[in-house]
């Protein structure tokens, strides 16, 4: 905007600039020109450096990991909410929608080198616990921590895991979440095949199938007879079969 009043030798004037946050950023560099009458110096270019930070961070950032999960003992992973900005902050409560996920706070202190390195000015600790119990599979979950910062949303991150069971496949396009394989596109005419290894862990003689349930008759399974002693695992070979047939 144009400044009406004149600016004697010697004199000052206050400039005042003005932008948008649209995010935070670690460094920021915003300028801005100011044209004045001087004719030596008609133009004055203003430099505005510095950093836009979040009101709160955690670490881990998105995802905590509880690693393998036991069927006996409760697991558990710690993690940080801190703030560079205010200098008090607390935990007012937490949300998860699995009853055998529990998270516990307590204030830390901020004196630590591990803060100072942060330029922490308030912080909180945090514990999540896992109890025993976990289903056999994957381990995913969404926890949201509420604060008593203002007007701010639930802090929210996920939780990983797995809870290993006595048998387990490996492979090349084995899907362990979804419990599937994936063969990916190929030509009917041609049909396609994956190799897996399937480990059975703490297996006394031979693995023995009983019986096969499928949706496609056509899909042909193989299992090595053989077992390959690994450890306390026996690892055997599993063939997967589509033959070629007609276009669908």
């Amino acid at each position: 905007k144009t400044v009406d009043e004149e600016v004697p030798p010697g004199g000052s004037v206050n400039i005042e600039i003005n932008w948008e946050i649209k995010s935070p950023n670690e460094k920021f560099r915003q300028w801005a020109e100011v044209f004045t009458t001087d004719p030596k110096q008609k133009r004055v270019e203003l430099v505005i450096e510095g950093m836009v930070d979040q009101t709160l961070r955690l670490v881990p950032e998105s995802v905590w990991s509880v690693g393998d999960l036991s069927a006996t003992e409760p697991k558990s992973v710690k993690g940080l909410l801190y703030s560079r900005l205010i200098d008090e902050f607390s935990i007012e409560k937490f949300e998860c929608s699995n009853p055998i996920v529990a998270v516990t706070w307590e204030k830390a202190p901020v004196d630590s080198n591990d803060m100072k390195e942060k330029s922490a000015k308030s912080a909180m600790s945090i514990t999540v616990t896992v109890a025993a119990g976990a289903s056999l599979g994957p381990f995913r979950e969404t926890v949201k921590l509420f604060t008593t910062v203002k007007d701010h949303a639930p802090i929210e991150f996920h939780l990983t895991g797995q809870r290993l069971g006595p048998i387990e496949f490996r492979g090349s396009g084995w899907n362990a979440e979804n419990n599937a394989v994936v063969l990916g596109e190929f030509p009917a005419s041609e049909g396609s095949k994956a190799k897996l290894n399937l480990y059975v862990r703490n297996l006394e003689g031979e693995l023995e199938i009983q019986g096969i349930e499928q949706r496609s008759n056509s899909v042909k399974l193989r299992v090595s007879p053989m077992g390959r002693v690994l450890g306390k695992s026996t690892m055997y070979e599993v063939e997967i079969e589509v033959p070629p047939g007609p276009s669908v």
